[in-house]
C-alpha cells in the first residue's frame, strides 16, 4: 500500500449529518478530520478506551498499532463493523456512522485558508 494514497472518507453523525475529508493511508482517520477543521470526543487516543468507536458502513480500514480487541469486541455490530478512529487508517474509500460521538466543525482563519486552498486545488 503506498502509504501517500489519499482516500475520500464520509462519516455520517448521529443526527444524520454528512461529514466528508480526505485521508492519507498513513494517517488515522480521527486525525484527519481534526486536520480538516472537525472535533470530535478522543480520550486516549491509542484504541483502549473506545470513546472514538464508529461502525464502517463501506471501504476497508486497518487499525495502525494494535488496539483493545476486547473492548472493540463490546460494541454491537447492528450498525457494521466497530472501528476506533483514533486508530483506524483507511486503506480504500471509506463510510463510517458514528453514534454518541459528538462531532462539531471548528472554524478557524487557519482551516479556513485550508479549506479555501484544497478547494483551489481539488478542481
Amino acid at each position: 500500500m503506498d502509504e501517500a494514497a489519499q482516500f475520500d472518507i464520509t462519516l455520517v453523525t448521529e443526527d444524520g449529518q454528512t461529514l466528508h475529508c480526505k485521508c492519507r493511508a498513513d494517517t488515522c482517520i480521527a486525525a484527519a478530520f481534526e486536520a480538516a477543521g472537525f472535533r470530535m470526543r478522543l480520550a486516549c487516543r491509542s484504541g483502549g478506551c473506545g470513546a472514538c468507536v464508529a461502525w464502517l458502513q463501506e471501504g476497508h480500514v486497518q487499525h495502525q498499532q494494535t488496539v483493545s480487541r476486547a473492548r472493540l469486541d463490546a460494541f454491537p455490530r447492528t450498525l457494521g463493523q466497530p472501528v476506533f478512529l483514533c486508530r483506524a487508517s483507511p486503506r480504500s474509500p471509506v463510510r463510517v456512522q458514528v453514534a454518541g460521538v459528538p462531532v462539531r466543525r471548528i472554524l478557524s482563519p487557519l482551516s479556513n485558508a485550508l479549506n479555501a486552498s484544497s478547494s483551489r486545488t481539488d478542481g
